[in-house]
């Protein structure tokens, strides 16, 4: 992480190893339990990444994604839900509903929804989304599981069913 980024930090802004090193240091502390240091690394890894390459889609969707999963584990939920919503938003318009990031972002978001007790629309969602699974890779892959998992969670957890 650190000794990643000290490599490149005297770098130009629009070298691309010194926004890959930004990129993984941002990642190193997260999974490494240090999520709320890696707010800042990678909430300026994607500020960059949209200033300096803002058609390069691929790499601010997985900033994106990381920036989520650190709010997410920083209990930033309200952030991490927009962000996450803005990832499967462009997985779905770039690579198709039924591609298996964009699945696995939705599973993702179902995931999150009911850590933050939003059952219904946890319910809602996985209930759109686990047909489009289901089809694309079949009543026994993980993700389609997944969903299976997170839907059933959702009702049972949701005080407001009947």
């Amino acid at each position: 992480g650190w000794a990643c980024w000290k490599t490149y930090l005297g770098r130009s802004e629009r070298d691309g190893y010194r926004s890959t090193a930004m990129g993984v240091l941002g990642s190193a502390l997260r999974q490494n339990g240090r999520a709320e240091e890696a707010l800042p690394v990678l909430e300026t890894h994607l500020a960059l990444l949209r200033r300096v390459w803002p058609h390069n889609t691929k790499d601010i969707v997985g900033a994106q994604h990381n920036l989520a999963g650190a709010y997410w584990a920083s209990d930033c939920y309200e952030e991490a839900l927009g962000m996450l919503r803005a990832v499967h938003a462009t997985c779905s318009s770039v690579r198709g509903a039924s591609d298996e990031k964009t699945i696995t972002t939705g599973t993702n978001l179902v995931l999150l929804l009911t850590t933050m007790s939003r059952f219904s629309e946890a319910e809602l969602f996985a209930r759109a989304q686990r047909p489009v699974a289901l089809a694309a890779l079949g009543p026994d892959h993980n993700l389609t599981l997944c969903y299976d998992e997170h839907l059933a969670k959702a009702m049972a957890m949701n005080p407001e069913a009947t």
